[in-house]
């Protein structure tokens, strides 16, 4: 797992984020070529962050649930090895500064606490500084999936009256692997352009250029490494990440497949660490002025 994020980078999670933080910010670090990830509930969060635990997680407290029950949820983290060692974040705009400090003390955020009102640059900015500084960035240039699983995914060549259909294996934004069908083999050759190519994803179609950068035998198989030409238009790339994006999405929500719902109370484990501290504040106030004032 380790030598793992070492190469491909801590995966990133937004749990319960705003609207603009899930439409402008997650977008513009997703194409930064960090892998990003939204969760929409706490229900189903923990259940995600056992099966990636060297991650980063950034939690909005300002809703869904009270800041006390979100600091009971963040400090249960603690009682679980996998839980503990995710890096954790948080996004208010309303906490007290009083809360800000009960949070510094208990949670420990290896990502801070920023506001989500900062202008979007500045805020993009300070998360891409906060996660690299925390291990985000691995020795992968690009986010590349494995997309075998998906039918719908492939290359097609045509040549002539023939029709080469290349099963996609893996993707990037720069380029794909392809399984080459035996009977076209040695139409492909390394260090060659092939123009006009349909990509195929899902039920989208583009026609882009690509060059063969390298032709791999293994097994009696023969495998395409390929990048999309130079002059790909945006329109095609922006298919390409969003199809890398909602591939991401859908395989950590099959990852929990089966899994129940977190189904603790919050809520009431809330109140009761409010109270908790609130005795915890009214002892120490009582306790001073215990204390003689000191000798003049």
């Amino acid at each position: 797992m380790a030598d793992d994020v070492a190469f491909v980078g801590k995966k990133i999670f937004f749990l319960n984020p705003t609207y603009s933080i899930k439409n402008v910010v997650i977008p513009a670090i997703f194409d930064k070529e960090y892998e990003t990830y939204i969760i929409d509930n706490y229900h189903d969060a923990k259940a995600i962050l056992r099966k990636n635990p060297e991650s980063i997680l950034f939690v909005n407290i300002d809703s869904q649930m009270t800041i006390f029950a979100w600091l009971s949820f963040l400090d249960s983290f603690k009682e679980e090895a996998a839980l503990s060692k995710v890096c954790i974040g948080i996004f208010s705009d309303k906490i007290s500064n009083e809360m800000k400090e009960r949070f510094f003390e208990m949670i420990k955020p290896a990502c801070g606490l920023l506001k989500t009102t900062l202008e979007s640059t500045k805020l993009i900015n300070s998360i891409v500084d906060v996660i690299n500084m925390n291990g985000a960035r691995g020795k992968r240039q690009f986010i590349r999936v494995m997309v075998v699983s998906d039918k719908n995914a492939e290359l097609i060549v045509q040549w002539g009256s023939s029709m080469c259909r290349m099963k996609m294996l893996d993707i990037s934004s720069v380029g794909t692997a392809v399984q080459i069908p035996y009977q076209y083999k040695l139409m492909f050759q390394e260090k060659t352009m092939i123009p006009n190519v349909i990509l195929k994803l899902g039920t989208i179609t583009h026609t882009v250029n690509i060059a063969i950068y390298q032709i791999i035998e293994r097994n009696g198989a023969s495998m395409a490494v390929t990048l999309f030409g130079n002059g790909t238009p945006l329109n095609v790339k922006n298919t390409i990440r969003t199809y890398i994006y909602d591939f991401l999405q859908n395989t950590m929500f099959t990852s929990i497949n089966g899994e129940g719902p977190d189904e603790t109370d919050y809520a009431t484990l809330g109140k009761a660490l409010e109270q908790e501290l609130q005795n915890e504040a009214e002892v120490k106030k009582e306790e001073e002025k215990q204390i003689p004032p000191p000798r003049k």
